[in-house]
C-alpha cells in the first residue's frame, strides 16, 4: 500500500459523494436531469475505484462507501419517480392527441365550404 493510492481512492470517494449530491439535486421540480450523462460521470469514477480496488482493503473508507450506497439508493428512487411521471405524462398526451384527432376527423368528413362565396 502506498500513500499515492490512498489519496487517489479517498479523492475518488469524495468525488463520488459530491457527484451524487449534484445528481440528486438535479431532480428538483421543473428540472430534467440528463440521466445518460450522469451515469457516464459516475461510471468514470467507479472505474477509477475498480482500478485501485486492491488498495481499498487497507483503507478505512467504510463510511464514504456507505454514504455513496445510500445516495445511490436515493438516486434510483428519484429516477424511478421521474420515469413514472414521464410515463403518466406520455399517457395523458396520447389521450389528448386521440381526442384532438377525433375533432380533426370531423372536419375532414365535411366537404361543404366553410365560407360562403358571393362571387359568381
Amino acid at each position: 500500500m502506498n500513500q499515492k493510492s490512498d489519496f487517489k481512492i479517498e479523492d475518488t470517494l469524495k468525488g463520488l459523494e459530491i457527484l451524487y449530491e449534484k445528481h440528486i439535486e438535479s431532480f428538483q421540480p421543473g428540472l430534467m436531469p440528463d440521466l445518460e450523462k450522469q451515469s457516464q460521470a459516475r461510471e468514470k469514477l467507479f472505474d477509477s475505484l475498480i482500478e485501485n480496488k486492491d488498495d481499498m482493503n487497507n483503507i478505512s473508507c467504510k463510511k464514504e462507501i456507505s454514504n455513496i450506497l445510500h445516495s445511490n439508493q436515493i438516486l434510483l428512487q428519484l429516477a424511478e419517480q421521474k420515469r413514472n411521471e414521464l410515463a403518466e405524462n406520455m399517457k395523458n398526451t396520447s389521450k389528448g392527441k386521440k381526442a384532438l384527432a377525433g375533432y380533426g376527423q370531423l372536419d375532414r368528413r365535411s366537404k361543404t365550404p366553410r365560407v360562403m362565396s358571393f362571387k359568381g
